[in-house]
């Protein structure tokens, strides 16, 4: 899961780092909070988007979620890509949110609670489906309050927030 994490992390800093003065304000990188129901976490994102069209945009994003007792981990990666429904003017953008989660879980236990250690890892693809709304915050700073659900086995609903600053 480690490595997954670094994948996800090269492949934001490439969208970031390989952008020209022509398509500069096309791309945003950022950060933000999330809570998932079925879970009842808190969960930190890291935020990518390149924006294709007027309309549609890719928006990858790596979230932690924090651990659910002492032996629970969850983490989501998510390649979404958003739609432009409606400009609002003076501000922002009201968009869906369609596309693919992998969802890694991990339960460890050690034998201080049950006198032999357990170690589990399962990965799940979901659908994620919702909505969220660009605020522009300042020239290059917006927040994007989101509302989606996984549709998986163990679906959840999330709901959070995400400051995204524009190269």
């Amino acid at each position: 899961m480690k490595n997954l994490f670094k994948i996800s992390l090269v492949i934001i800093a490439v969208m970031a780092f390989s952008t020209n003065k022509a398509n500069a304000q096309q791309m945003a990188v950022g950060g933000g909070l999330v809570y998932a129901s079925s879970i009842n976490s808190l969960g930190i994102s890291l935020n990518g988007s390149y924006q294709f069209t007027d309309q549609w945009s890719a928006a990858p994003a790596f979230t932690y979620f924090l651990k659910k007792d002492d032996y629970w981990t969850r983490m989501a990666l998510d390649l979404d890509a958003n739609y432009l429904f409606k400009e609002v003017e003076g501000m922002g953008g009201l968009y869906g949110i369609g596309g693919l989660a992998l969802v890694f879980d991990s339960f460890n236990l050690d034998n201080s609670i049950y006198g032999s250690d357990y170690n589990y890892t399962d990965t799940s693809v979901g659908l994620n489906l919702g909505i969220g709304f660009n605020y522009a915050l300042a020239e290059k700073m917006t927040i994007a309050p989101e509302l989606r659900y996984t549709i998986m086995n163990g679906g959840f609903l999330r709901i959070g927030a995400k400051f995204m600053y524009s190269l």
